[in-house]
């Protein structure tokens, strides 16, 4: 079910940025520094998140590390970009 809904997904993407740009829009991608910057300013969340979880008693860090390897997993296999 995650593979359709992630193909679904990348279709639903592809498509809605082809008429964007067929609008006039021009898509930056954030990489390099920024991105990095970007995710260090956002780790701060997921700490709070993994926090809230833990408080739950669920093992927050670990299901946020499952949580981004699945991405990892799925971005990889239909070729997208996690970022």
């Amino acid at each position: 079910m995650v593979k359709r809904f992630a193909q679904v997904w990348a279709d639903r993407n592809t498509a809605s940025l082809e008429k964007l740009h067929e609008a006039g829009l021009t898509q930056h991608m954030i990489e390099g520094e920024s991105l990095a910057q970007l995710h260090a300013k956002l780790e701060p969340l997921a700490q709070e998140w993994v926090a809230k979880a833990g408080t739950k008693g669920v093992d927050g860090q670990a299901a946020l590390d499952f949580y981004r390897a699945e991405l990892d997993a799925v971005a990889e296999e239909f070729g997208l970009s996690r970022n």
